[in-house]
């Protein structure tokens, strides 16, 4: 069998927003062509940042390995130049 194409887009916003959010969303679903919209509650966004990053190979690496170390589940990652942020549970 052949996997169905799928594209998603992940992003966050400030718990406040989020119903309003989801509602614009809605009322553009059809012109956007997507199926669903699924939300979790319950994170935090987890930053570091700095310009010196650009000079320090590997600094998201060890992000990662001091996250893993506390077993602290990473579900999104993002990246820049001067920053990597995560999203975590809000519980780890």
């Amino acid at each position: 069998t052949q996997a169905e194409d799928k594209t998603g887009i992940s992003f966050s916003v400030k718990t406040e927003d989020a119903d309003q959010t989801v509602a614009e969303l809605e009322e553009y679903k059809d012109a956007l062509e997507f199926e669903k919209i699924e939300t979790e509650s319950k994170l935090a966004k987890v930053s570091i940042v700095g310009s010196g990053m650009v000079s320090n190979p590997g600094v998201a690496a060890e992000m990662f390995a001091v996250l893993a170390q506390k077993n602290i589940l990473i579900k999104m990652v993002s990246t820049s130049e001067i920053k990597v942020s995560t999203v975590v549970s809000e519980n780890d």
